[in-house]
């Protein structure tokens, strides 16, 4: 089950919202001044939607991350799609 942490943005000292299935990994967080409040990827302006909808128009998982250099295979393979169903608000 994923755990959620407050805690204190990096830069702006708004609180962000940090989704983790491991302790010490957050790959989904989730900042209101980022993205308009989507859960993004790992604090970064990769939103998880972005990442679903290339994953459903048939992108493998390389070539997502060639698409989008930033991404570690780590944040498709295991924990995006057990932590998105419940984050995602269309």
């Amino acid at each position: 089950m994923a755990r959620c942490v407050l805690k204190k943005g990096s830069a702006t000292g708004n609180p962000s919202l940090s989704l983790s299935m491991d302790a010490g990994e957050q790959r989904i967080t989730i900042n209101p001044k980022q993205c308009g409040g989507r859960p993004c990827i790992r604090g970064m302006k990769i939103r998880v939607t972005d990442v679903l909808d290339l994953l459903a128009v048939g992108l493998d998982f390389e070539q997502i991350l060639d698409e989008m250099p930033d991404l570690e295979r780590e944040d498709i393979a295991r924990r995006l799609p057990a932590q998105s169903g419940a984050l995602i608000i269309r």
